[in-house]
């Protein structure tokens, strides 16, 4: 059923496969799709996270071999899945690269007319999302001018500790409010 849909678009829209690059954000189902049907891609590439190397990913050796370019989100993930390819002696690590999620930003932020310096995090809270270095930033932190506040939405394994954790490094900071959404 996608693949008609593909096709119909492609027509509808005049595209060409030697103009088109298939990209999928996880390298699971849609990355497995694009290599099941590479013939309609001039090039197919994916990111990939921790999840799909933690994950039973079914496939694996098709995808990996057929994805022209594989981007992962750190050197951990990189290094976790080449571990994996030499388990199940699944070859091709020639089409890698690392692309950090994220942006550095090295001039000093400019807070907004609020007054209220804002922070957003989001992930799963497991070990590896190190949610303890944005509480152990957060506690460096010195502000008397404007109030801080952390937001972070997300939830698991490591949920109680971290929640500890928080308060016990940041309840006595003085203009500081953290929640914890779940």
């Amino acid at each position: 059923m996608i693949i008609f849909r593909l096709k119909r678009v492609m027509k509808r829209l005049n595209l060409k496969n030697e103009n088109t690059i298939g990209y999928s954000y996880w390298l699971s189902n849609s990355a497995y799709f694009m290599s099941k049907n590479k013939k309609f891609f001039n090039k197919i590439i994916s990111r990939a996270h921790a999840y799909e190397v933690r994950s039973y990913i079914p496939f694996r050796e098709e995808i990996n071999n057929k994805m022209d370019e594989i981007y992962f989100i750190s050197e951990y993930t990189n290094n976790a899945y080449n571990r994996l390819l030499d388990q199940y002696e699944i070859g091709n690590k020639s089409n890698q690269h690392i692309s950090k999620l994220g942006i550095s930003y090295n001039d000093k932020i400019n807070v907004p007319n609020e007054n209220i310096f804002r922070i957003i995090s989001c992930s799963n809270i497991i070990p590896l999302k190190r949610l303890d270095l944005i509480i152990d930033s957060l506690r460096k932190v010195q502000s008397k001018d404007y109030p801080i506040e952390w937001h972070h939405f997300g939830w698991g394994e490591n949920e109680e500790q971290i929640i500890k954790y928080a308060k016990k490094q940041l309840l006595d900071k003085e203009n500081f409010h953290f929640t914890f959404h779940g």
